[in-house]
């Protein structure tokens, strides 16, 4: 067929339809009315996608299949609602039916599937869509044809609209056939947006699948394409708000990025000249509303780029403080004051064998972004995590236990590995952190698992997300930008830091130049171009099971916001042992309030306990902590730095006041600046 010829074809049957007058309407007896309904039953078709056979996922167990209805077991293709003719070529349906604006990964082809039954058997043909000639998500309509369909017989089509009069509705109901009801036609109901249009409002009764079916008057024409229910009434558009030869796309949409309060409304319009093959509109509305989408949220972050942390007054207050948790944390806003502050995430914790384990916890309530971390268990090196995305994520599935359900009363067979990923990448964030980034397929509900990862001396820190391979695209955008927020702190032995640095990926800023050195029995050393911290056998004994916890964060620097450590802490190892630590203060910018002020000015500026160097006893542990003199001027004993480093030293039991005193004067000692 010629495609032109065609869309003037379906133009004038859209723009001209049969309209008898009434003198010459006549009742229709039961028998012409069966058989309109048999015309009806045998010319409404099913909108389908073909069944993905391939599985990516290894299960703990074969998967019972008896679970399933013998319909879904057996049935090759899924539907999706009904489709109806209005020619030898045309066929009509609901935009939402055919879905060109959404490109699934896992079912990227439609169909239409025509069942007829000759001799008492039924029989099927599955027609690949071919061309469409008519489209718009907005209005919720789709004209299309198939390839090679040429049909015999297609529906009669009025354009005068009567109302409380009955009417019929015809659709796939459940995908198990096409089902025909009555009711009537009670009124228009005006578009939200802009009036543009009106909806048919009738009283029929809808079900899944009978979107796309016509709308039929009471003489069996077609009025109107069924869209959708609400409040158990039955919505249509009627054939007249058709317009042929584009793809219109419209959409109001709110853009926004997890953690920022502020959000934006941009209005989404495109529209593709037709007919075209409906492959290619799939594309170009997926290009089109990613571009789009990219565009909207450069503005949204271009807009509020004066409270976008960490630039601007609102991010004061988490440049001040600091987490001391090694699990990663997120930078939020405060939904009532706009501040941003630093999450104090608890996480879940799954114990997978060989003294590894992996936690996890939610970014917060809702988000759907989930951090992780993997302590790699006895055997295993921390940096084939990087190298292995296939072990990261059946590491992941060892210790959270996500599941498949074939129906509400099976419990679940667990996913114990994802296979390998579709897609593996690197993303350098603007700390120059560089994230290994890869997507898994779960092709029985079409989503795609995404992991942004980084290399820890122990394993590995995971954000984590799952979403519709449709939207992979553009939550790719967000999640770069969730690692922008991220805040991930490290422990480990001293073999495993030295392993862990020598990767490349570890040495973004904070990290760059940290150093460690080690001598069995005699000391520990961690420097970098600001300091030199040293803790020897007197504070407890050295060996290859002391651990060191690096806690990192942002904070204002030379006045600018700058990653680096505010924490180190040594752990004699095991349990209820000795540990040492120090930790950076920054002077409070002076916007602050009075709390954050007061804060510096007593901790720091009056050293009041515990920083009076005076040892203490709590909890069955003796401590005793005090401020770096070298920040202070040695006359006035006032600070004389933006920034002071605090000393920590905890040992079990009680300790005699002389040993504690020796061990924080030593400590001061074997902590200098350059």
């Amino acid at each position: 067929m010629n495609p032109k010829k065609g869309l003037r074809r379906l133009a004038m049957a859209l723009c001209c339809l049969v309209s008898l007058p009434a003198a010459f309407a006549q009742e229709m007896s039961d028998s012409d009315i069966l058989a309109k309904k048999n015309f009806i039953r045998n010319n409404c078709f099913e909108v389908v996608i073909l069944k993905n056979e391939t599985d990516s996922i290894t299960y703990e167990k074969p998967l019972d299949l008896d679970l399933l209805d013998y319909a879904d077991r057996n049935d090759k293709y899924i539907a999706l609602g009904t489709a109806f003719p209005i020619d030898a070529d045309h066929l009509v349906t609901a935009a939402h039916v055919l879905t060109l604006t959404d490109k699934s990964t896992v079912y990227p082809k439609r169909f239409v599937r025509i069942r007829e039954t000759v001799g008492g058997k039924e029989t099927e043909k599955v027609y690949e869509v071919d061309q469409v000639t008519a489209y718009s998500n907005h209005r919720d309509y789709a004209i299309f044809t198939a390839k090679g369909l040429k049909l015999k017989n297609w529906f009669e089509t009025e354009s005068k609209i009567n109302f409380n009069e009955k009417i019929y509705t015809a659709g796939d109901a459940f995908g198990e056939g096409i089902i025909i009801r009555d009711g009537v036609l009670l009124n228009e109901y005006p578009e939200t947006e802009n009036n543009e249009w009106s909806y048919l409002k009738s009283s029929v009764a809808t079900n899944p699948g009978n979107s796309g079916g016509p709308l039929l008057n009471k003489d069996f024409k077609v009025i109107g394409i069924v869209l959708q229910k609400k409040d158990d009434f039955c919505y249509s558009l009627a054939l007249k708000d058709i317009i042929p030869g584009k793809m219109l796309f419209h959409k109001k949409n709110f853009f926004s990025l997890s953690g920022l309060n502020a959000r934006i409304k941009r209005t989404c319009d495109f529209e593709m000249p037709l007919p075209e093959n409906y492959l290619k509109v799939i594309d170009f509305c997926d290009a089109k509303y990613a571009e789009l989408y990219a565009k909207y949220m450069n503005e949204l972050i271009s807009e509020n780029a004066k409270i976008f942390f960490p630039e601007g007054e609102t991010s004061l207050q988490a440049l001040y403080n600091s987490s001391l948790s090694i699990f990663p944390q997120a930078y939020l806003q405060d939904s009532n004051d706009n501040n941003w502050f630093v999450s104090k995430l608890e996480s879940y914790k799954s114990d997978i064998g060989g003294n590894g384990n992996v936690q996890w916890s939610e970014t917060f309530k809702d988000s759907g972004i989930w951090f992780m971390t993997i302590k790699a268990p006895e055997g295993t090196k921390p940096a084939e995590y990087m190298d292995n995305p296939k072990l990261m994520m059946d590491t992941i599935l060892n210790g959270i236990n996500i599941t498949r359900q074939l129906n509400k009363q099976d419990a679940g067979n667990r996913i114990v590995s994802n296979g390998v990923p579709v897609e593996s990448s690197d993303y350098r964030d603007r700390y120059g952190r560089n994230w290994k980034v890869n997507v898994w397929t779960m092709e029985f509900i079409d989503k795609a698992v995404i992991t942004f990862a980084l290399p820890t001396p122990t394993g590995a820190a995971v954000i984590y997300k799952s979403i519709p391979t449709s939207v992979k695209n553009l939550w790719m955008y967000d999640l770069k930008k969730q690692c922008d927020f991220t805040a991930i702190s490290f422990t480990g032995t001293v073999p495993e830091w030295q392993s862990f640095l020598s990767g490349p990926s570890s040495r973004y800023e904070g990290l760059t130049d940290l150093r460690f050195a080690y001598a069995e029995g005699k000391s520990l050393q961690v420097s970098n171009s600001e300091f030199n911290a040293t803790v020897d056998s007197s504070m407890f004994p050295i060996n290859a099971k002391n651990e060191i916890y690096v806690n990192l964060s942002i904070y204002q620097k030379d006045g600018k916001p700058s990653w680096g450590i505010r924490r180190v802490l040594f752990d004699e190892g095991g349990e209820n042992g000795t540990y040492c630590l120090f930790f950076k203060w920054v002077k409070p910018d002076s916007r602050l309030d009075k709390d954050y002020q007061d804060d510096w000015n007593q901790n720091v500026g009056k050293r009041i306990h515990p920083y009076t160097k005076t040892p203490y006893s709590a909890d069955g542990r003796s401590s005793i902590a005090s401020m770096h003199p070298s920040f202070y001027d040695a006359k006035t004993g006032e600070p004389n730095k933006p920034y002071c480093y605090s000393l920590f030293i905890s040992k079990p039991g009680t300790v005699d006041d002389k040993n504690m005193i020796d061990a924080i004067n030593r400590l001061e000692s074997g902590l200098t600046f350059k």
